[in-house]
């Protein structure tokens, strides 16, 4: 008898009993699927004297092709494999019209998840039309209730009020939008079960370090010197408090110095790769604010992206941690200009007219900084990738693509001036 045509109680009874293992093993759906289909071929090796060849029965089968694609899935995002029937399940990303929440979006729809995004829409703008965009602010009780049907599996929480400047002049609302904000996100992942919690905090916390305390560890005591590194640090706390007294697994990313297409140079709140990355389409020259020889490490967006998706996806997440999310190389903001400059005159095909300038420094401003990643690297099997020369390339290709022109006026000495943040965060008014 041709084994592909024997009874199908039998084959049943063959898909059942791999499906059981495959339970009881504690496997993913897909691969009790992979599981159970390897029982069925098998049984119809060992049951039919067929002389036909392995692969020319798999090929009629149809299951060679669908089996390499699904491989081919799990081997670029590993990390998707290790939840259950991940296709049924919402990522809640607040802030997700933002600079880091759009590209989070990306990647959490491009590793098959389900997406919904809750953003009071001051800024940004969805860039992914599969995600669902809810109107919503994260301090309004009423607010987050809107997510009630929604079905969310896992929270992403960047919105956040995000300028070191404007928090010495209203702490209160940074107290009320990092603090009470994350408190109440924190309060309706409880109530409806969410697996896990991934937020975006910020290297802000570590004050101004010494040198000799460099590269900053996340075992660093707390040294911010502003409200907003306060309200960060703060909600951290929150977050360890809702796993001891509650279990409900968090993790806080402090992001260094994020960078990348979709930054606005625009938003007062922009970072100074932005800013340059402006002026220098407009053949300005780039305003360094002090002498240029302050550090920074700068962390390309897309790898942000993929820390904050590794957190997430993270197989029976317990606890809660904070984690460095930087490349651990840093750069002079002087270094940083002049390959900045250099870019554009290559895009150009001929020198930049472009040239450094240097500016009153800011008060206050952080002298040197520079990471640690090897924690992320160890316990989230998080590295990034670009380096940031390639970094720098890609977005100024975006840049080139995207800029409104040089009739858009962007004083960037007087943005520099106005902040000390480099953020991604979603801000709010």
């Amino acid at each position: 008898r041709h084994p592909l045509l024997l009874p199908s109680s039998f084959l049943w009874q063959a898909f059942r009993a791999g499906s059981m293992f495959a339970r009881v093993a504690d496997c993913s759906w897909k691969r009790l699927t992979y599981f159970a289909t390897a029982v069925v071929i098998v049984t119809i090796f060992l049951s039919a004297g067929s002389t036909e060849s392995s692969p020319g029965l798999l090929a009629k089968a149809g299951l060679v092709k669908r089996g390499q694609q699904n491989l081919q899935r799990e081997a670029e995002h590993p990390e998707s494999s290790l939840v259950k029937d991940k296709k049924d399940q919402v990522v809640l990303v607040t802030g997700g019209l933002g600079f880091i929440g759009s590209h989070v979006v990306e990647e959490m729809l491009s590793r098959g998840y389900k997406v919904a995004i809750l953003d009071d829409e001051s800024n940004g703008h969805n860039h992914n039309a599969k995600a669902r965009e809810i109107k919503g602010d994260i301090t309004v009780v009423s607010d987050l209730k809107q997510l009630d049907k929604v079905g969310v599996d896992y929270i992403v929480h960047l919105a956040a009020a995000i300028s070191v400047a404007e928090s010495m002049k209203l702490p209160e609302k940074y107290a009320r939008v990092n603090t009470d904000g994350s408190r109440k996100v924190l309060d309706w992942a409880l109530k409806h079960k969410v697996k896990n919690v991934v937020a975006a905090s910020s290297a802000a916390v570590y004050g101004n370090p010494a040198k000799d305390k460099l590269p900053l560890k996340e075992s660093e005591p707390y040294a911010g010197l502003s409200p907003y590194a306060k309200s960060k640090w703060d909600m951290e706390g929150i977050m360890s408090e809702f796993w001891e007294k509650h279990k409900l697994p968090s993790t806080a990313l402090r992001f260094f110095n994020v960078y990348g297409p979709r930054q606005d140079p625009h938003n007062p709140y922009s970072g100074v790769i932005s800013l340059f990355m402006q002026q220098g389409a407009d053949d300005k020259d780039l305003t360094v604010l002090g002498d240029g020889e302050q550090t920074r490490d700068f962390v390309y967006v897309k790898d942000v992206a993929k820390a904050i998706a590794t957190a997430l996806l993270r197989k029976s997440p317990k606890g809660h941690g904070a984690y460095n999310v930087c490349t651990g190389e840093t750069i002079s903001v002087n270094g940083l200009a002049k390959v900045i400059i250099k870019l554009w005159g290559a895009s150009a095909g001929a020198s930049s007219t472009s040239k450094v300038v240097h500016g009153q420094a800011r008060a206050g401003d952080i002298r040197y900084s520079a990471c640690k990643p090897h924690k992320a690297e160890k316990e989230l099997g998080f590295k990034a990738s670009m380096k940031v020369e390639d970094g720098l390339a890609k977005t100024l290709e975006w840049f080139k693509q995207k800029s409104t022109g040089k009739g858009d006026k962007v004083d960037g000495e007087k943005v520099l001036k106005e902040d000390s943040v480099d953020s991604g965060e979603k801000s709010k008014p």
